[in-house]
């Protein structure tokens, strides 16, 4: 098995977890990750030029309503609608503009573990930096940490 297709059996579980892929569903993978992967284009590249051309071809890729296409799959949970509304609302403020940034860079700060690989010893076995259950500190013997203060509400 590929990494790859680890990745999208990961992203199945999730879309599934999450009610974006009801119980009884099927999908074809292959087809799951040529559908997702054009999503992230903009996470792809140091810098990415937002502009009404992408936004076109994205719509046009998204909304194929020929019988095998994987978003006529898909189920939006209630949940999930606003926010929605505001990232496609936002990506097309950003297309309208021809905003041109390191999206990317962003993506990393925001959203932890996005681009990581596990780390990988000389024999290729993953590394597990958990502590063991009973290596783990307890909770009034940890040390403070306020490095991590601010990621989550704004900047520090």
């Amino acid at each position: 098995m590929h990494d790859d297709d680890a990745d999208i059996e990961e992203v199945e579980r999730e879309l599934r977890a999450h009610g974006f892929l009801r119980p009884g569903i099927d999908v074809d993978l292959d087809a799951l990750h040529a559908f997702l992967a054009p999503l992230a284009e903009p996470s792809k590249y140091d810098s990415f030029k937002f502009s009404r051309e992408w936004l076109r071809g994205e719509a046009t890729r998204v909304t194929d309503m020929r019988a095998s296409n994987i978003t006529r799959r898909f189920n939006l949970p209630p949940s999930y609608v606003l926010i929605h509304r505001v990232s496609t609302a936002g990506i097309g403020v950003l297309c309208q503009l021809e905003c041109e940034g390191e999206f990317r860079a962003e993506v990393l700060k925001w959203v932890p573990g996005y681009f990581d690989a596990p780390p990988v010893l000389d024999d290729a076995e993953p590394v597990d930096h958990a502590p063991a259950d009973d290596d783990a500190p307890a909770d009034d013997d940890a040390p403070a940490d306020d490095a991590g203060a601010g990621r989550a509400g704004g900047h520090a």
